[in-house]
């Protein structure tokens, strides 16, 4: 489409995309080609809030956000930290990473497995 010249902007959604590496190539190839982003998610919870909200944040050309998803308080995943909502705009959280500090240990559930390192 790019190619074609059949695009106005393309609208990354990294569950779709394939995950974080792909959106982030997905974005650059829009970029050489002049071609602006939307970030935005599908029915995620908290955690994809966070990690759209930094892909957005990271990226030159995203010039749209559509990051309103992970807002269900019943299925929060994160405790402490992750994006915040900030003066109207989702924001990411000062710490490394995602910003996560703390997990909802009860809202992930029991692992399937443990793995030692």
């Amino acid at each position: 489409v790019i190619e074609e010249g059949a695009v106005d902007y393309i609208n990354i959604k990294i569950m779709k995309s394939g995950g974080f590496w792909k959106s982030q190539q997905i974005a650059l190839l829009a970029e050489t080609a002049g071609i602006g982003c939307q970030v935005g998610g599908m029915v995620e919870t908290d955690l994809g809030l966070a990690a759209a909200v930094n892909l957005a944040c990271g990226l030159p050309n995203v010039q749209f956000g559509d990051l309103d998803m992970g807002s269900s308080l019943r299925e929060r995943l994160i405790k402490r930290g992750g994006s915040i909502f900030e003066d109207g705009c989702m924001v990411p959280g000062d710490r490394p990473g995602l910003g996560i500090e703390e997990i909802n240990e009860q809202a992930i559930g029991t692992p399937l497995k443990y793995y030692k390192l």
